[in-house]
């Protein structure tokens, strides 16, 4: 039985060695599982897993393989939902007028305890074979119901659906670790990950070393005064990073995403200097210090070219979908703020005076494909014009990668 659980988490997409795996064995031998189903669940995340990452993958491959048996990491039973279920709980039922407020909940729903609850969920979930609604006892939406979702039982498990009260003892089917995954969009619990990508390429040796005093006095002395030379890595960060982030619009389902991102990395100190401005659909004369956009907040977009210098490394975010008029519409009148430029010719602007670019699109693929099904060309502009990578964990390494790589010849900036 174990070495075919080796092989399926191996097709999992988990790098299970073979050394790990004998770990595995022995652990198992010495008792270390406590003789229990959890037990064995937590040894293989201690001992399989390589780092959090691959803990989804664990939690999916543990969950087929063994069926009912596996855990949260807090040890509660994951039950699968059924497609089936999720299609009769994806939209909740208008109220019943006799049913207000968690005062319509009976003692005996109210007082269940969890693990009475736990019990009656698996059973349900076992044996209901029809949509129910507003009601007492059934998986189900707007009722008294300890199971389901958009209900008011204050002692209940959420199955689908989204919180409304901030009550449930806990969610069903809840996949703990999937937020982890490095191809999945990023979500607050990676933010600590993407810090940690930043400061590792922010720290890449691509500037000029500098001359070890210490260790080149040392060395020559050692050598009889015949002069050996040692270098060292800058000691202060010289990284510096312009970022440029789309506000408003169709970036609103994405915009608390972002702005948490951005505000924690404004935090950090990974930067020599960390430039944050915020522009809506396509940067043009202007950009703004605010998400708000206000015109309090208005910077020149000529200003910021001029102050950050080609050293600097800029990344956009946004989903580069817009109407075409943001891209092509020239002014009517040109004046010393707006250039004559359209939106294209600041994009340009950008691309010829900086020689590392990147732009981070929050949009999955899925939904980038509907845009474009809509005869949006925008996408495939500011595609062909930026290296573009998705704002996902793995996407945002291969962009850092890409800035701090050898870019191309840079042109005299436009301005």
């Amino acid at each position: 039985m174990f070495l075919e659980f080796f092989y399926y988490l191996r097709n999992c997409g988990m790098q299970v060695s073979t050394q790990k795996w004998l770990d595995l064995l022995q652990a198992l031998k010495l008792g270390l599982h406590g003789s229990t189903m959890k037990g064995f669940y937590f040894l293989c995340r201690c001992i399989l897993c390589k780092s959090e990452e691959e803990y989804d993958l664990l939690d999916e491959g543990f969950a087929r393989f063994f069926q009912d048996a596996y855990f949260y990491a807090d040890g509660d039973v994951r039950e699968e939902i059924s497609e089936q279920m999720k299609e009769w709980l994806e939209h909740p039922i208008v109220l019943s007028e006799n049913i207000k407020s968690d005062e319509d909940v009976p003692d005996l729903l109210r007082n269940f305890d969890q693990e009475e609850i736990e019990k009656r969920l698996k059973e349900q979930l076992e044996q209901q074979k029809e949509e129910h609604n507003a009601g007492y006892r059934y998986v189900g939406t707007a009722g008294v119901s300890p199971f389901g979702n958009a209900g008011f039982n204050p002692n209940g498990i959420r199955v689908e659906g989204r919180s409304e009260e901030q009550r449930a003892i806990r969610v069903a089917g809840r996949r703990s670790f999937r937020d982890f995954r490095k191809d999945h969009v990023l979500s607050i619990r990676q933010y600590q990950m993407a810090f940690r990508i930043l400061r590792k390429y922010s720290t890449d040796n691509l500037y000029e070393k500098e001359l070890d005093i210490d260790e080149t006095i040392r060395d020559t002395c050692n050598r009889g005064g015949l002069l050996q030379i040692h270098e060292q890595r800058p000691r202060k960060n010289k990284i510096q990073v312009l970022f440029l982030m789309d506000c408003g619009g169709t970036m609103s389902p994405y915009q608390q995403l972002c702005s948490r991102l951005f505000q924690a990395v404004s935090k950090s100190n990974h930067f020599k200097n960390l430039d944050i401005y915020y522009f809506h659909n396509c940067p043009h004369e202007v950009l703004y210090t605010s998400p708000t956009l206000e015109d309090e907040y208005e910077v020149l977009t000529e200003e910021v070219l001029k102050r950050c210098s080609p050293q600097y490394k800029v990344i956009f975010v946004g989903d580069a979908y817009m109407e075409m008029g943001e891209l092509n519409y020239h002014p009517l009148f040109v004046t010393e703020k707006n250039k004559g430029y359209c939106g294209l010719d600041w994009l340009k602007a950008f691309k010829e005076r900086y020689r590392n670019v990147v732009w981070l699109n929050p949009m999955t693929d899925q939904e980038s494909n509907v845009f474009i099904g809509d005869g949006s060309a925008s996408y495939d502009i500011i595609r062909n014009l930026f290296p573009m990578y998705p704002l996902t964990a793995s996407g945002l390494e291969k962009a850092m990668k890409h800035l701090m790589g050898a870019g191309r010849s840079r042109n005299e900036s436009i301005l």
